[in-house]
């Protein structure tokens, strides 16, 4: 009796004692449920680990592998923590990573060609510890990268100096010994340039007048008068503006003065618009020389007008212009009328666009016209001598209706909006990339220098920016060409991630359809028309945002969806540049490769060797240079000089010295042994 009333006694204390003891002992349901932190007095618990520690890495190279360390304080009732990355950096690779509880060490490789423009750019990635079912908070660890420059090889302004880094550079010197050692201080490229003036020019379909718009003020600068309901622009090599005027048939030429207190004029002694055929729409600058450029001009009706117009303008001594105009006949590779409804000049050979590696070396440009309403790309293909033929018919089998036309300024392929579809196309040699630009029914495309694609989203009202890599194309279709006829294979579709596209509003009523970027503008700005209100908006490219916007004049109906910065009007124009680069010592044995040579950029180099480190000698004797040859002549000589030459594409009223800031060329890796 008094054995089974202890037991009870016992084991009604327990019952009693339970609440108080799950309070202050050894586990707290409540908190290990929730994951709440636990008071220091409550020894032995679990608790919410300390966030690790948040770090800047301030010593990263772009495109070079990183070795980094981050770790956490290790709580004192840690059972089992781990530190793990929560978010992977936006622009690089983490990988290769050692994991002790709370320190971690990996390594960090950034993207090559970084996404930012600054010289020292960040990427970011988050990490934090997970104990059990509790996680601390997430540190940011950032990584400034120092970047290489887009032009890995430049001159300065007085052609005396090469270089290749960012802002300041040098040559890449790859020491036998040491591979992947750059040595010796940078020297000075592309001298900083004064702020270039932020110039556009639109047309009012309803005022028939061309507008010079000046962003830096914020307002119109001048107008002039042009044809009947304006359309279609481009800018050529020398500034000048032209106008395809859509109704009036004809084509006007518009010549700004540097001076803006003059009012605009027109090119012609004349002063006459230039006949064009019926439906003047498609419009395209080509230059042939520094005193000859032409101006292709395709019309089209809707009905049998399929006029192709080129018009050549020569400079003649004491500023006058002279022009002659003809006219040629094209049609589709099955005879049918070409619609050209926007047209651009792009600088590819025929090596670019097909299988064969021959290079047809009869012309030199190709026109790319977007067929609307006949969902067809064409390129015409302009011998030396000016002469057009068909090269690529491509016929998009219904995937695409193709309106405006623009160029990827990167890599100088062709895009196009694809209206009905919600689409955006990049043609490549081999294949065409579909891409979302997420808004409704884009009108106007352009590239800028930076692999992305600007988008005038009409029916959403809305621009959008989506990047052009192939991991962001959501199909792809092989391209099969037969001739100058190319069908679309079947499109292999796939999920991309969502920062690949971006829109921004632009204020309501705007309804855009136009839209170019400004390739040489830091951070590749860009500027959208909108149709309805007439009015012009510039955007920052590194931010995506809306800057302001101008209205050329109310009521002007703003009807253009083609080049109106100059960008997309590509050219060729050859440069020769000398440059030196001394080595500090006569060397044993040298060698200069070329790493990297753009099948897009024709590019000679010739040199010589000897010990002054000045520019080169007058009546030098240069000597080819080809890639993998050992310089036998150099041997014991300190300095290398050369005499570069390239053709590549250039951009209206820019020099040389400010092409190379935005325009990959080419890397040279120059080796050598010294003696020990």
């Amino acid at each position: 009796m008094r054995q089974n009333l202890l037991i009870n006694s016992v084991y009604l204390a327990l019952v009693l004692l339970m609440p108080l003891w799950l309070l202050s002992g050894c586990i707290n349901p409540i908190e290990k449920k929730l994951g709440g932190s636990s008071s220091a007095s409550y020894s032995g618990m679990i608790s919410t680990p300390p966030a690790p520690e948040e770090k800047t890495f301030t010593d990263v190279q772009e495109a070079t592998p990183y070795s980094f360390e981050v770790s956490a304080p290790l709580a004192a009732d840690a059972v089992d923590p781990v530190i793990t990355i929560e978010v992977k950096p936006l622009h690089g690779v983490v990988d290769k990573c050692e994991v002790n509880k709370t320190k971690m060490k990996c390594v960090y490789t950034s993207e090559k060609n970084f996404p930012p423009t600054e010289a020292n750019a960040s990427d970011t990635m988050k990490v934090k510890v997970i104990d059990g079912s509790f996680e601390s908070g997430a540190a940011t660890i950032t990584f400034v990268v120092k970047r290489l420059s887009p032009v890995p090889i430049a001159l300065s302004g007085d052609n005396s100096k090469l270089s290749n880094e960012w802002g300041n550079p040098s040559l890449w010197l790859i020491d036998d010994t040491q591979l992947d050692l750059r040595k010796g201080k940078p020297t000075l490229i592309c001298p900083k340039l004064a702020a270039a003036k932020n110039t556009v020019y639109g047309v009012g379909s309803n005022t028939n007048k061309l507008y010079e718009v000046d962003f830096s003020q914020g307002k119109v600068l001048r107008s002039i008068a042009v044809g009947k309901n304006p359309s279609r622009t481009t800018i050529d090599d020398k500034g000048r503006v032209w106008v395809a005027n859509r109704d009036g048939n004809s084509v006007t030429c518009v010549n700004p003065s540097a001076n803006t207190n003059v009012p605009l004029g027109r090119c012609f002694a004349d002063g006459k618009d230039i006949p064009a055929g019926s439906g003047t729409r498609a419009l395209g600058a080509e230059k042939v020389s520094d005193t000859e450029t032409r101006i292709w001009v395709l019309s089209y009706d809707g009905k049998a007008v399929n006029n192709l117009t080129r018009v050549t303008v020569t400079n003649l001594p004491g500023g006058v212009l002279e022009k002659a105009v003809k006219v040629f006949s094209m049609k589709t590779a099955d005879g049918s009328n070409l619609a050209g409804y926007g047209g651009y000049f792009s600088q590819l050979d025929e090596a670019d666009l097909s299988s064969s590696t021959s290079v047809d070396t009869t012309f030199d440009r190709l026109f790319w016209v977007s067929a609307r309403g006949q969902g067809r790309v064409v390129a015409l293909k302009i011998a030396a001598d000016g002469t057009p033929s068909l090269f690529r018919d491509i016929n998009l089998n219904g995937s695409c209706d193709p309106y405006g036309i623009g160029m990827d300024l990167l890599d100088k392929m062709p895009l196009v909006a694809c209206h009905g579809a919600n689409r955006v196309i990049k043609i490549h040699r081999d294949r065409v990339d579909f891409f979302d630009p997420l808004g409704r029914n884009p009108r106007g495309v352009a590239g800028d220098a930076y692999g992305k694609a600007w988008v005038a989203l009409d029916d959403s009202n809305q621009v959008g920016r989506l990047s052009l890599t192939a991991d962001c194309a959501v199909a792809t279709a092989a391209l099969n060409c037969q001739g100058a006829s190319c069908t679309l294979g079947s499109k292999s579709s796939k999920a991309v991630a969502s920062s690949c596209s971006e829109v921004r509003a632009l204020p309501g009523g705007s309804f855009p359809i136009g839209v170019s970027a400004m390739k040489e503008a830091a951070g590749g700005n860009a500027f959208v028309v909108g149709h309805s209100n007439a009015t012009m908006y510039e955007f920052k490219g590194i931010e995506f945002s809306l800057v302001k916007g101008v209205q050329f004049e109310k009521g002007a109906s703003a009807y253009m969806y083609s080049d109106f910065t100059g960008a997309s009007s590509g050219y060729k124009s050859a440069t020769k540049m000398l440059g030196f680069k001394c080595l500090g010592q006569g060397v044993t044995s040298l060698q200069v490769n070329v790493l990297k040579n753009d099948p897009l950029n024709k590019i000679a180099t010739k040199y010589y060797c000897d010990n002054s480190n000045a520019i080169g000698a007058t009546g030098a004797s240069y000597l080819p240079l080809s890639p993998g040859k050992d310089l036998e002549d150099c041997v014991g000589k300190s300095c290398i000089h050369f005499e570069v030459s390239f053709e590549h594409m250039n951009f209206s009223g820019k020099t040389a010295e400010q092409a190379c800031q935005s325009m990959q060329l080419y890397d040279l890796e120059i080796i050598y042994q010294v003696p020990k």
